[in-house]
């Protein structure tokens, strides 16, 4: 088994296998999520291939929920 990095190529095994994990998107909002985020660097995706065939997929990114501040002192 190999493991790459998806790039805008990939963006439809990595919406056929999405869809399994969430069903109540359609395959273009899927793929146009997917695109998206490649696009404008705000995640990655990571295909898993065995004999060049797509089995499984990962998905990669930051969420930012509310604000942090850390103050250092120096």
């Amino acid at each position: 088994m190999n493991i790459k990095q998806a790039n805008l190529n990939d963006v439809l095994d990595v919406a056929r296998l999405a869809l399994v994990l969430w069903p109540h998107h359609s395959m273009h909002a899927m793929a146009l999520k997917i695109s998206e985020t490649i696009q404008e660097n705000k995640g990655a995706y990571f295909l898993a291939l065995d004999k060049n065939e797509t089995i499984g997929f990962a998905q990669v990114n930051l969420r930012h929920e509310g604000h942090i501040v850390v103050q250092l002192d120096t």
